[in-house]
């Protein structure tokens, strides 16, 4: 059930330019960007701090912003719009329902930054480092697209780099404190998390790797 507090937001969301809810996902990839570019897609992307540094310093992409929760999604779009950014896009939907909007190797990367670890083991078929979730990824991506990860979470990180492997994923980085082994580049825009991660001296660990065509 829907909080009565929401209700506003999500009609406002629903309304924005260049944002569209589960409701009335759009049918193919061409609905939100009819000018075909490169394409970025961050998966549970929250309030969209990296999808609009992203946006901002790479304005010859198209860049998707997607997430289940329609509040988050709706701050990062009133920013966005602030910002005058034309070249993102706010989508609410699943991971698992994002192969029915677009072609298969349709996408140039894929960004996960400081996703929700589900540490507890009931918790584990949430994570979004699992095969079922992998698989997904796989199918979007360009043959020479990339997947990119950034967490705070070493475990999430080190069991990344398993499923990653025995799934034959190559890896391009594997970096266990970025902020360290780069200096400037995408992988530098950091969220709100990730500056609290920094100040308290926590090291951030990045990942960028693609799947083995077979």
């Amino acid at each position: 059930m829907v909080r009565g507090a929401k209700v506003p937001i999500y009609d406002e969301f629903a309304q924005m330019a260049r944002c569209w809810d589960f409701e009335k996902t759009p049918s193919n990839l061409k609905q939100i960007f009819p000018e075909s570019k490169k394409l970025m897609i961050e998966l549970g992307s929250g309030t969209c701090y990296f999808s609009r540094g992203f946006a901002e310093t790479h304005p010859d992409w198209n860049i998707l912003a997607t997430d289940l929760k329609r509040d988050r999604l709706w701050r990062g779009a009133k920013t966005a719009n602030k910002q005058k950014l034309e070249n993102i896009a706010f989508l609410n939907i699943n991971v698992f329902d994002l192969p029915t909007l677009m072609p298969e190797k349709s996408v140039d990367e894929l960004w996960l930054t400081f996703p929700d670890p589900y540490p507890k083991i009931r918790q584990a078929k949430h994570r979004m480092n699992q095969p079922r979730f992998i698989e997904v990824y796989a199918k979007l991506l360009k043959i020479d697209g990339s997947f990119n990860l950034k967490t705070d979470d070493r475990n999430f990180f080190v069991d990344t780099v398993e499923v990653l492997e025995n799934l034959s994923w190559e890896f391009e980085i594997i970096s266990t404190d970025t902020h360290l082994d780069y200096q400037d580049g995408e992988v530098l825009i950091e969220t709100r998390y990730e500056q609290e991660f920094i100040a308290a001296g926590i090291p951030i660990n990045y990942l960028r790797a693609r799947p083995v065509i077979k």
